[in-house]
Formats: structure tokens, C-alpha cells, sequence
């Protein structure tokens, strides 16, 4: 970002600008964490295969987490019939 560009920012622009530069510093300091530990679970393992360390999720896992839009759909709908046989009417209020 050029100086003049920096000047012209609001406020605002100028906190979320500085917001997101944390938390990609967070992210980085995260990111070395993992790695110093798999190097350090490497070190002490005698009979160490990739696969201890991380497995390659499959397209299998990958789908399996992935839900469908027809069961967001069903889940939504069950969750709206639930709060429909609720009687809000017979709640105390101010407890």
C-alpha cells in the first residue's frame, strides 16, 4: 500500500486494515506451532511413516463433510416443526 493511499484511508478502513494484518500474524505464529510439532514428534519417533504425522484427508472423508443442500433442507425443517409445538405464550416473564 503506497503512503497516500494509507493517508486516504477512514478510520475504520484504517482498524480493519490493521484487524486483518493480526490475524494473519496469528495465523503465521499458528502455522509454526504445528509445524515445530510435527518436527518434534518426528524427532522422538523411532519408526515414524507420514501418515502418523497427517493423513491425507480422501474425496470420500471430503463428501462426507459436505452437506448436502437437501439435508440442510430436512434438518431446517424438523428444527422449524420443533419450535412450532412450543407454547411461548405460557413462559413466566422476567423469570
Amino acid at each position: 500500500m503506497k503512503p497516500r493511499e494509507l493517508r486516504e484511508l477512514t478510520p475504520r478502513d484504517f482498524y480493519l486494515l490493521m484487524s486483518e494484518e493480526e490475524e494473519y500474524r496469528y495465523d503465521q505464529i499458528e502455522e509454526q506451532v504445528r509445524q515445530a510439532i510435527f518436527n518434534e514428534s518426528a524427532a522422538r519417533s523411532k519408526k515414524l511413516k507420514p501418515e502418523s504425522l497427517f493423513k491425507r484427508p480422501t474425496e470420500e472423508d471430503r463428501r462426507e463433510k459436505v452437506m448436502s443442500e437437501d439435508e440442510k433442507l430436512i434438518i431446517q425443517r424438523e428444527n422449524e416443526n420443533f419450535l412450532s409445538k412450543i407454547d411461548f405464550s405460557k413462559l413466566q416473564k422476567g423469570g
